[in-house]
């Protein structure tokens, strides 16, 4: 009786020997952190334009099928306003306008030594420079518009510098004004500017809103 029970228990103890030997060589699962999202900033441009909304919805885009990333959309003064930035490290992103990367490439205007420090990376749309007036008014050509009031939009924008290049190339002396191109609805519904001239994708939101309301032409 007792050999019996000394045999039971060597059995016992093995088994416990053997299950503890088994758990040791049994691989355990470490516990993985979740991998740190790659965080980047991106410049957009004044909150009322079409590339600020390209952006935001671009922005949008990536963090919803790139869970690893995370976008932070900020508004600027406007696409040159990006490249400083960017040159320096500043921004990971930004929206741009094919001029001003030509501007920055060569040290022009807004920047005062080339800025090299920067690449395309998908175009948004193909730019028009649209020039329009009322239906009603004496203004026919674009040489009429010497003296006008002509809106550019925002000061030092690509599309109001590559408009007064070309006013400028065809002799014309506008009176330039300048405002976000929110603010420019308004001025142009109200008839407070003669003209507006602006570089954008076609069609733009802004001249639709604009022609519900008063009646336009484009000038040629």
């Amino acid at each position: 009786m007792r050999k019996r029970n000394f045999k039971g228990g060597i059995g016992i103890v093995l088994l416990v020997l053997l299950g503890l030997g088994f758990t040791g060589f049994m691989p355990v699962e470490k516990a993985v952190a979740a991998p740190e999202k790659v965080r980047l900033s991106m410049g957009g441009s004044n909150t009322g334009t079409w590339i600020y909304m390209f952006c935001a919805i671009m922005a949008d885009v990536w963090k919803r099928y790139l869970p690893d990333v995370d976008i932070t959309l900020m508004a600027t003064g406007g696409t040159t306003a990006n490249y400083l930035p960017m040159d320096k490290g500043e921004m990971d992103l930004a929206g741009a306008a094919t001029f001003g990367d030509y501007w920055a490439l060569n040290g022009m205007y807004f920047a005062k030594n080339k800025i090299l420090n920067f690449c395309s990376l998908l175009p948004a749309s193909k730019a028009f420079s649209h020039v329009f007036t009322y239906v009603d008014s004496p203004i026919k050509t674009l040489k009429d518009l010497d003296g006008k009031r002509v809106h550019l939009g925002a000061r030092a924008s690509p599309t109001s510098i590559v408009n007064e290049e070309i006013f400028k190339i065809l002799a014309i002396k506008p009176n330039y004004v300048y405002s976000t191109p929110t603010e420019a609805v308004g001025m142009v519904k109200d008839r407070r500017v003669d003209a507006m001239a602006y570089s954008v994708g076609a069609p733009w939101s802004v001249i639709m809103d604009i022609a519900t309301d008063r009646p336009i032409k484009f000038l040629h």
